[in-house]
């Protein structure tokens, strides 16, 4: 019978000593094994998950990676979030395992569960290689000018690493980043500001001629920003002071300079100044 994670982790803390820590993480590697040889498919996602606490732990676990594309090429999100989550930290990109997984992330980004989307997203951000970045570059170009805000960004994070490892890709976005910057969402606004440093600072950036200037929609938007989402009265739940009673707004304010206190009625006492102590000789005749 296979355990849960946090089982798992008490019987890690439970330890007193390495070896016991070995011995417990050995047993529970064996079981894993054991589940993955069954082709359980419904425990799959507990086993994976435990793999990468083991994997965080600093013990081997390349022989779980093909489990993590498995989970991946499923149709739950559970299943999903934990194979992508697998393949972005058992795997990189030099690896030729992530080949495989090209097909599903083409078919989650084209899903229409924004989270499916997101999670797609996330692993090209984080360890797509250059060739996924190149055949990958339309689908997430699609996602940038949609309606959703939440692929919007993550597309664009997206398009950050693509212009890292293709950077002869840069004329596809370009043209995007106009687009992303009339969002009103203060997420889409910082990834295509950000998207738009990383292609200006790339090295196949065209540059406009010097006497061309810049095109107008990069520069409009932060007009735009300085009078759509500043309101001229906040909500009150955003502050932990009370508002004033209604007594305290319809005291006319003072703008008169504050006048000086009055004199005191008692002025103080002026003490006299204390005599200094006498010092009275010591008698010796008295003591011996």
């Amino acid at each position: 019978m296979s355990i849960r994670l946090r089982e798992l982790i008490r019987n890690v803390r439970a330890c007193k000593t390495q070896a016991d820590e070995r011995g417990c993480i050995h047993k529970e590697c064996a079981a894993i094994r054991t589940a993955f040889k069954e082709e359980s498919n419904e425990l799959r996602h507990r086993n994976v998950a435990k793999l990468l606490f083991i994997h965080m732990l600093g013990y081997p676990t390349h022989w779980g990676q093909m489990e993590c594309l498995k989970l991946i090429a499923g149709n739950k999100f559970l299943e999903k979030r934990i194979g992508y989550l697998g393949l972005m930290i058992l795997l990189d990109e030099r690896q030729e395992v992530l080949m495989l997984v090209e097909n599903s992330l083409k078919n989650d980004l084209q899903s229409a569960n924004q989270y499916i989307s997101g999670l797609a997203c996330c692993s090209i951000g984080n360890i797509a290689s250059p060739e996924i970045c190149r055949d990958l570059s339309p689908e997430v170009e699609k996602l940038m000018v949609g309606s959703n805000p939440f692929v919007s960004k993550k597309a664009a994070l997206c398009a950050i690493r693509i212009l890292r490892k293709c950077p002869e890709l840069v004329d596809t976005f370009t043209e995007r980043i106009g687009t992303l910057l009339g969002s009103r969402n203060h997420a889409v606004l910082l990834t295509s500001l950000k998207l738009m440093r990383e292609a200006r600072s790339g090295p196949c950036y065209p540059l406009p001629p010097p006497d061309k200037p810049l095109s107008p929609p990069p520069l409009s938007p932060p007009p735009l920003l300085a009078t759509s989402f500043c309101h001229p009265t906040p909500p009150p739940h955003r502050f932990s002071r009370p508002p004033l009673p209604t007594s305290a707004k319809s005291r006319p304010i003072n703008t008169n300079p504050p006048s000086p206190p009055p004199p005191l009625r008692h002025p103080p006492r002026e003490l006299p100044p204390r005599a200094p102590p006498t010092v009275r000789p010591h008698s010796w005749s008295a003591t011996c």
